[in-house]
């Protein structure tokens, strides 16, 4: 069964912050993650449905006024293209260093981060795909490609790959970016995935 809008809100607010108790945001949900922002806000495109989350230390909601546009966010629909993205594992570092990882970083990042998906050319990563924000239910997709490789449809094909194996580990894979990242937009766009909220913060 699909979660619903206000399910899909609460699992794509989980998966980038850190949740105290009392369902307040403290950090980014990624290792050495920063602080939250002060108050983060979902609406839905679909209906009228808007979730709040404040950070530990605010004492009430601002006002939508002060709340700066983010970017959208994206659910993956049910049927996805076949994929000839190849998994990466912890040893695969000369796949990945002209990416950014180092010799130190990958195998530490891995356990955190897996599954990696990636287009291999010349016994070097060009696109890859990984998971950038993980919880029990959700993870949300990381995905960086070679300036010289990009245009070439390669992240949408890692993408959809990374979906396919967060979806056998049970858990529900999302899709989010920023206004101004037109080539994260585009590979929304290629593999149909479905817009269902934009975010909005106050930092």
């Amino acid at each position: 069964m699909s979660p619903s809008i206000s399910e899909l809100l609460d699992l794509h607010a989980r998966a980038l912050f850190v949740h105290d108790a009392d369902d307040r945001i403290t950090h980014v949900n990624e290792p050495a993650g920063a602080r939250a922002p002060r108050c983060f806000c979902a609406r839905s495109t679909q209906d009228t449905t808007t979730l709040y989350r404040l950070r530990d230390d605010v004492a009430e909601h601002p006002p939508d006024s002060a709340l700066s546009p983010d970017g959208p966010a994206y659910v993956f629909p049910l049927s996805l293209p076949a994929s000839t993205a190849v998994a990466l594992g912890p040893a695969d570092i000369a796949l990945v260093r002209d990416l950014g990882w180092t010799d130190d970083e990958f195998p530490r990042d891995f356990a955190v981060r897996a599954p990696f998906f990636a287009i291999v050319d010349r016994d070097r990563a060009v696109s890859l795909c990984f998971t950038a924000r993980l919880t029990a239910r959700a993870a949300e997709a990381g995905v960086t490609t070679h300036p010289d490789h990009r245009g070439r449809g390669h992240a949408a094909t890692v993408v959809a790959a990374w979906a396919r194996a967060i979806r056998a580990s049970g858990r529900i894979p999302l899709y989010s970016t920023s206004w101004t990242n037109a080539a994260s937009q585009s590979v929304a766009r290629k593999l149909g995935l479905i817009h269902y909220a934009s975010d909005f913060s106050v930092t």
